[in-house]
């Protein structure tokens, strides 16, 4: 494979040592991290990540609209949400639109399937940049288990068609001996 990517792990409290493992960034950089839910801190802290755009001259910050109802289900809420937990300090480009609906299809093939061709549906302002700075937390997912920069990747860069290609093997089921009629289901799954 070429261009494989550089991945670097750095403590928190070592912020420094990324200016001696930053590349000289060619064309227009991104920023690409993750600003939380609304009402959460599981994130990088917006103080933590403006010391590194500091030192990149302050990029766009990326990121795509969420799959699931809530506050970040659209750019402009999404934007909301981003400057509430403290993402002021440089622009934000919510890059899949409004609605999530601007992609941007990668066709590749895939490896561990006959070398068959997929497409991938991406935000669609991803195009707009030559280079990603990737900043990323440990987080987990329901399907995926336990992850960061993938899953950051995956979902991260994913438009609302990526989004669902990616969810597609997941079925919602309800255990009925077990449900309780609380109505949590209905009020956060669209079907």
């Amino acid at each position: 494979m070429e261009n494989k990517a550089k991945v670097y792990f750095v403590k928190l409290n070592e912020l420094e040592k990324i200016r001696s493992v930053l590349p000289q960034f060619e064309g227009k950089l991104g920023l690409k991290c993750h600003f939380g839910e609304e009402g959460n801190d599981a994130f990088v802290s917006a103080d933590l990540i403006k010391q590194i755009a500091s030192m990149v001259n302050y990029p766009p910050m990326l990121e795509t609209t969420v799959l699931y109802r809530g506050s970040r289900s659209n750019a402009s809420s999404h934007n909301e949400v981003a400057r509430k937990h403290g993402f002021d300090f440089a622009d934000i480009d919510i890059f899949d639109g409004e609605e999530g609906d601007n992609s941007l299809e990668i066709e590749m093939s895939r490896e561990n399937k006959n070398g068959e061709a997929k497409t991938y549906f991406l935000g669609k302002n991803l195009e707009n940049y030559d280079s990603l700075l990737v900043i990323s937390h440990f987080k987990g997912h329901i399907a995926a288990g336990f992850g960061g920069a993938i899953k950051n990747l995956s979902m991260g860069l994913a438009a609302r068609r990526g989004k669902l290609d990616m969810h597609a093997g997941v079925k919602h089921q309800v255990t009925e001996n077990e449900c309780t009629i609380c109505g949590t289901c209905i009020k956060n799954c669209p079907v």
